[in-house]
């Protein structure tokens, strides 16, 4: 695999150092569970700092009662490690558009470039769309080259929270988006509004069986903007299967310079993401995905429903952000070595 990108560190290594005994990551676990068990491989040290939700098997430790306040304490007590990690895997940078990525995508061959937006919902999935928008203006990458933004029906935005009282995310989706029905929403639902809030009209849809539904968004001027529904949801997420769709119909993976937009902190997590839906597709990527995202203090217009621009801010992250999402990095690095094996 070509890089255009290449870290001063690898990021395999570095993630095999930190899940593995003496590494940060597989310090700060050992802390949070039962003294009477020893962590195995750092693919049990991911799963104890980012437990997967609704997890059938049950893990051969036990978060100890302390756990949940005590992952914060331990990441600060670790500060410095942590943060460097998070460096070297790029999760935190000093800009959202770093000039040596805006170069690599503006020297890959347009034809190659597959640009898509990690799933999102509310004011965080229009912060990506805009994010990826930016950097390919900025790389004068030609129009013609669309956007795409993975979306599923699985995520849902209900009216009342589980505890009955109103749920907030429901007033952010309102606010970020048009034509929305009453009632629960779902992620599709908020990400297609979201294209109709910002001007675009659909020039197209179509569903291909067994593969997914597929909507173009037109705009004057505007480069088009394809919302893609994945028929099938596996394992790995809405991006992969996503990506997975666009394979079928748009653009062959092997073939593609992924371009990808998400949030600063899941950069690694999303690029390698990408890697495994090529394998997936039954090849490998022929060079690595270009990733942008969102860093602390920038700005991103918003129109809200009377048409009025409103400006969205990336806050600070905390450090503890940054410990799971190398956890999460690292599960799917394990992924990828099990779909080579298959």
């Amino acid at each position: 695999m070509e890089s255009r990108t290449p870290n001063d560190k690898d990021p395999q290594a570095l993630l095999e150092a930190a899940g593995n005994p003496g590494g940060v990551a597989y310090e700060i676990a050992s802390e949070l569970i039962e003294s009477d068990v020893t962590l195995e491989s750092p693919a049990e040290v991911w799963e104890v700092i980012l437990p997967r939700r609704g997890a059938v098997e049950t893990p051969r430790w036990q978060l100890n009662e302390e756990a949940p306040g005590r992952l914060k304490e331990l990441v600060a007590e670790r500060s410095d490690e942590v943060m460097a990690l998070a460096d070297g895997l790029r999760l935190r940078l000093p800009d959202s558009f770093p000039e040596k990525d805006i170069e690599a995508l503006r020297a890959a061959n347009p034809e190659d470039i597959l640009a898509a937006v990690e799933p999102g919902a509310n004011e965080t999935a229009a912060k990506r769309g805009q994010v990826l928008a930016q950097a390919l203006e900025q790389a004068e990458v030609p129009l013609d080259v669309p956007m795409f933004f993975v979306a599923t029906d699985e995520y849902k935005v209900p009216v009342l929270r589980a505890d009955g009282t109103p749920n907030p995310e429901q007033a952010k989706a309102r606010a970020v988006a048009d034509d929305l029905p009453e009632g629960d929403l779902t992620q599709h639902q908020i990400t297609c509004g979201t294209q109709v809030r910002l001007g675009y009209r659909v020039a197209q849809e179509f569903t291909v069986p067994d593969v997914g539904t597929f909507i173009e968004y037109q705009k004057e001027g505007e480069r088009d903007r394809i919302v893609v529904k994945p028929a099938q949801i596996g394992s790995e997420g809405g991006t992969v299967a996503g990506l997975l769709a666009i394979n079928h119909v748009y653009h062959a993976l092997e073939d593609a310079q992924l371009v990808l937009g998400t949030n600063g902190q899941y950069r690694e997590k999303l690029a390698l993401q990408g890697q495994l839906a090529a394998i997936k597709a039954g090849s490998e990527l022929a060079q690595d995905p270009i990733v942008f995202g969102d860093e602390a203090g920038l700005e991103v217009p918003h129109p809200d429903a009377e048409g009025n621009i409103v400006t969205f801010t990336t806050a600070a992250r905390g450090e503890v952000a940054y410990i799971k999402e190398v956890a999460a990095a690292g599960k799917v690095r394990i992924e990828i070595e099990e779909a080579r094996a298959a």
